[in-house]
């Protein structure tokens, strides 16, 4: 079971002039364990109209993997974005294997509060200013990183708690992909267990092309395929 649920953890740390982020657009990762795929995940971005967003992610096994644990692990975040702020309206996780898993976070800005609901089992928490769901502050972390930024910091509801997530920049390198060749700013969270770290290419709007965790074993995420970046 961990192994599957690592290919989500891999890319969970992932990934301006603001709006920098691309309308619209479909990414696809391989995801390895050493030199063994062992599973993909697909991350979309869609418009809804009157400036609010739908990011999706969904993971599923391949491979040696498939024959150990066989489901999908999808994330939804639904967003607006005004005056160049991302707002969380709704988060939602849903894991299929397993005991199986159901996570709904809703954001009321008007009343600052977010209401978490496990497995329906819901509880409300206090929302601060600019706080994010774990999923779409890769979407801000794309739109920041276009000024030439060093360190980021964000405050995400996960868990029933409000959590600081730190990133800064620590090289910049080029990245070989199953899609390509790109150059890439690469960044690592601060005080993440996990030891994640991430390559982001200019050229594709800072989107995430590769992804590594290194806690107890080695995971990798690589850019496989991408559609809806202008200049690809």
């Amino acid at each position: 079971m961990r192994i599957f649920a690592a290919l989500v953890v891999a890319l969970y740390s992932a990934c301006g002039v603001a709006g920098a982020f691309p309308e619209k657009f479909t990414a696809t990762y391989i995801v390895k364990k050493g030199f063994m795929d062992i599973g993909e995940v697909q991350r979309t971005l869609t418009p809804q109209g009157n400036g609010k967003y739908i990011f999706e992610s969904t993971t599923t096994s391949s491979g040696v993997a498939s024959l150990v644990v066989r489901g999908k692990i999808t994330e939804r975040s639904t967003f607006s974005f005004e005056n160049n702020v991302i707002k969380p309206i709704e988060y939602f996780y849903q894991r299929t294997f397993g005991k199986g898993k159901t996570v709904r976070l809703e954001f009321d800005w008007e009343k600052n509060t977010v209401t978490n609901d496990v497995d329906k089992s819901p509880w409300v928490m206090p929302l601060e200013p600019q706080t994010l769901d774990k999923l779409v502050y890769q979407i801000s972390l794309m739109q920041d990183m276009a000024p030439g930024k060093k360190d980021y910091t964000y405050k995400i509801a996960d868990g029933g708690k409000l959590k600081t997530y730190q990133a800064k920049v620590i090289d910049e390198e080029e990245t070989e992909t199953p899609y390509g060749k790109f150059h890439s700013i690469k960044i690592k969270r601060v005080g993440d267990k996990r030891g994640t770290t991430l390559w982001c290419a200019p050229k594709l709007n800072y989107l995430p092309v590769r992804i590594e965790q290194t806690d107890d074993d080695e995971f990798t995420a690589v850019l496989k395929s991408v559609t809806g970046i202008p200049g690809n």
